[in-house]
C-alpha cells in the first residue's frame, strides 16, 4: 500500500516545512466543502481538529503563548 500516492513533497503553507503535501485528498473544509491543499498531514489534521474554526485556532495559539510565559 502506497500511503503517499496522492501526495507530493512540497513546503507546507502553514508550518513551512518540506513535507509530503496532500494533493487531492478527501480532506475538505467543513464550512465550505472545498478541498484543502498545500498543507502537510499534521497541519491538515490540526485544522480539522479545531473544526475549521479560526476562533478556536486563535484561542489555542493564545493559550500556547500564555503557557510559554509561565
Amino acid at each position: 500500500m502506497n500511503i503517499y500516492k496522492n501526495t507530493e513533497v512540497r513546503i507546507c503553507v502553514i508550518c513551512k516545512q518540506n513535507k509530503p503535501i496532500v494533493k487531492f485528498d478527501q480532506m475538505t473544509t467543513k464550512a465550505e466543502g472545498r478541498i484543502r491543499r498545500k498543507t502537510c498531514r499534521q497541519c491538515n489534521l490540526g485544522i480539522g481538529a479545531f473544526r475549521d474554526n479560526p476562533d478556536f485556532l486563535i484561542k489555542a495559539a493564545n493559550y500556547i503563548q500564555y503557557l510559554r510565559q509561565q
